[in-house]
C-alpha cells in the first residue's frame, strides 16, 4: 500500500487567503467607522425644532420647521428646501431638519435653519402655488425677532433648487 503524501502548500493560494483576510478586516473596519458621527449633532434641547406655519397670498398656510440658535440674535438665515415637485410630509420635514449633514453644519454655525415644504406642482410644473408658499416662508422667517432680515440666503437641491433660483428672482433674499 502506497503512503499518499500532501502536496506543498501553493504561495499563490496562502497569498489569496491573506489578501481577502485582510480585504474583509478592511471592510469590517470601514462599516464601523460608518456608524461615528462625522457631522455636528446639536441638541434639540440647546436648539429646539419649532413648526412654521406660513401663510400665502392666496391663504395656503403652509408648513415647515425651524431651529435657531441659542440666544436673542439677530441670526443669519438659511433656508432648505427640499428636492422634488410634491409635498414633503411634516414627519419627514421634521426628520429631515434635525438630521440632515448641512443644515446641522450651519445650526452648529450659528444660522437659524428653516425647512420648508410647498403645494405639489407634480400635474403642473409652471404653477406658481409653490413659490408662493416659499416666499410665504421668507417673509414669515424675516419677520421674527431673532432673525437679521438683511441675512437671508435660500438653497435647496433639485426642484428645490429651481425654487430656490425664483425666490431669489422674486425677493431680495
Amino acid at each position: 500500500v502506497g503512503a499518499v503524501r500532501a502536496a506543498p502548500p501553493d504561495p499563490d493560494q496562502a497569498d489569496r487567503r491573506r489578501f481577502l483576510a485582510l480585504a474583509a478586516a478592511g471592510l469590517a473596519r470601514v462599516a464601523r467607522s460608518q456608524d461615528q458621527v462625522t457631522r455636528p449633532v446639536v441638541s434639540e434641547d440647546a436648539c429646539p425644532l419649532e413648526p412654521i406655519a406660513p401663510v400665502a397670498r392666496d391663504g395656503h398656510r403652509g408648513q415647515g420647521f425651524l431651529r435657531k440658535p441659542p440666544g436673542p440674535g439677530p441670526f443669519p438665515v438659511i433656508f432648505w428646501i427640499h428636492g422634488g415637485l410634491v409635498t414633503v410630509p411634516a414627519e419627514k420635514l421634521r426628520a429631515n431638519a434635525l438630521t440632515m449633514i448641512t443644515p446641522s453644519r450651519f445650526l452648529a454655525a450659528g444660522y437659524v435653519i428653516p425647512a420648508i415644504t410647498y403645494r405639489s406642482r407634480d400635474h403642473d410644473p409652471q404653477s406658481t402655488v409653490s413659490l408662493e408658499d416659499c416666499l410665504a416662508a421668507v417673509e414669515h422667517v424675516r419677520r421674527l425677532p431673532f432673525v437679521d432680515p438683511k441675512s437671508i440666503v435660500v438653497y435647496g437641491c433639485s426642484g428645490g433648487g429651481d425654487l430656490a433660483l425664483e425666490v431669489a428672482a422674486a425677493t431680495e433674499v
